[in-house]
């Protein structure tokens, strides 16, 4: 089994050329091109609403790439309605998770080849890697997710997107629908 990054686009690495031209303040050279050869995936987004109407994992949007750029930082590309945009670095537990991730999982999942991707869920506190292969997709949780979601084990889709909708459930019993106040700051 292989789990292989993908091929970002020609204008998403543009993009991200260019974003680091910037934070670097310096033209690229050819050789710092050859030296910077990073890892990238694409990053989705789910909204509550879509887990809420049941609408499973097909409604995710895709929301960019990220560029695995060594150790606990990434650099993420954004797709825009315009084109692709450099959106910032990022560092923290989830950007090395996803790498630690994949060589965990990999021996144990079978013999199809997959695409690692980054599903983001912020409303219920849920990020996963997202193995897409041709026939089938299989989602680990990152660590810290939400209760009902099980960090770091594996899912078929049908049973991660049925524990999505426990944990929107759940969040909807936990937050009252009148609990915030109006627009000029009084309760219901």
């Amino acid at each position: 089994m292989a789990i292989n990054t993908s091929q970002a686009p020609p204008a998403a690495w543009d993009a991200l050329r260019a974003g680091m031209d910037f934070l670097r303040g310096a033209t690229e050279t050819p050789a710092r091109r050859a030296a910077f050869d990073p890892r990238a995936y694409e990053t989705w987004y789910l909204g509550l609403d879509a887990i809420e109407a049941k609408k499973g994992i097909a409604a995710a949007e895709r929301t960019g790439w990220r560029y695995l750029l060594g150790g606990r930082v990434a650099a993420d590309v954004y797709v825009r309605d315009d084109g692709y945009k450099f959106a910032g670095l990022n560092e923290g537990p989830f950007v090395q998770q996803i790498s630690d991730t994949i060589e965990k999982v990999r021996d144990q999942v079978g013999n199809d080849d997959y695409e690692p991707r980054l599903l983001q869920i912020p409303a219920l506190y849920i990020a996963a890697l997202w193995l897409h292969g041709l026939n089938d997709d299989l989602f680990v949780p990152l660590d810290p997710s939400h209760p009902e979601v099980s960090a770091h084990r594996i899912y078929a889709r049908q049973d991660f997107e049925a524990a999505l909708v426990r944990a929107a459930d759940a969040r909807k019993r936990a937050v009252p629908p009148n609990a915030y106040p109006d627009d000029e700051g009084h309760a219901p």
